[in-house]
């Protein structure tokens, strides 16, 4: 009885570790290969989701020499990465969700810049302080990682050193304004209606690109945005006090309610070699 008794216990025993180690084995992996049709056209990304409010980005996430697609989608807060593809003499992008992972955590914005000028495109992103910056590291696998290199990111103010402070619907402008070869920065002020330039002195002070900020005058491009967008050009930045006509018992028969924030896009427009302003509020 007692040998009985025995093996059915070492029988159960067996039984439970072999379950346990199928299920540490259990996994699932992204399969793209069933195919979504609309009339007769293969959707490319059928699997990918869909996009809200998406941002857009280009660095390489493969080990190829053409740049690859970064989205971040502010509703959700999620990365979606895509690689590019040779297809019929150009490129497609193609969902590559196994470099999503890699991202940190973020919310509302999030922009990729070569801050260090290495050839590998930096992340600037929110941060509750203002901006968090993570630079691209290569990996001895030849993929990437992300370290932090400011968190937050910080700047030469009037009085002395402070967080660079972004309101959280906004997304900056970051470009090389002066074409010195580091980045600067391009943001709207608390109020909402001045733009502030945060020139990069890295290379300046150290002859390397680098993280080294210092707010110039009181506002950039000499223009201010008030009430229900209007904009005043040719304003006087250096008293700080200039303002457009009062505009604020004005009414908007049939007007709707705007989204809240300010985002800027700095650009060559015309190919003057000068950076142009895209501004949505």
């Amino acid at each position: 009885m007692k040998n009985h008794y025995l093996l059915t216990a070492l029988g159960l025993l067996y039984c439970f570790i072999s379950f346990s180690t199928s299920a540490q084995t259990f996994s699932f992996a992204f399969d793209s290969t069933a195919q979504v049709s609309i009339q007769g056209r293969t959707l490319p990304n059928a699997w990918a989701g869909g996009l809200n409010a998406p941002q857009f980005s280009k660095m390489h996430l493969n080990q190829d020499t053409v740049e690859d697609l970064v989205v971040f989608d502010r509703t959700t807060s999620k990365v979606f990465t895509f690689v590019a593809v040779a297809q019929g003499g150009s490129y497609v992008w193609r969902y590559a969700p196994q470099y999503e992972a890699i991202f940190p955590e973020m919310d509302s914005w999030m922009l990729l810049r070569d801050f260090d000028q290495d050839g590998r495109k930096d992340l600037f992103a929110r941060h509750t302080a203002g901006v968090q910056v993570y630079r691209n590291v290569a990996t001895s696998d030849g993929n990437f990682k992300w370290e932090p290199a400011a968190i937050p990111l910080m700047t030469q103010g009037f009085s002395g050193k402070v967080n660079l402070q972004i309101s959280s619907p906004d997304i900056p402008g970051i470009e090389d304004l002066d074409g010195d070869g580091d980045i600067d920065l391009v943001l709207f002020d608390p109020s909402g209606n001045f733009t502030e330039y945060h020139q990069n002195m890295s290379v300046e002070r150290t002859g390397k690109a680098g993280l080294d900020f210092q707010k110039i005058g009181y506002c950039w491009g000499n223009f201010i945005k008030e009430h229900y967008g209007d904009i005043c050009f040719n304003m006087d930045c250096n008293t700080g006090m200039s303002h457009c006509a009062d505009t604020s018992n004005v009414t908007n028969p049939g007007g709707r309610p705007k989204h809240t924030g300010n985002t800027l896009l700095l650009w060559d427009f015309n190919g003057d070699g000068l950076k142009d302003i895209f501004l949505d509020t």
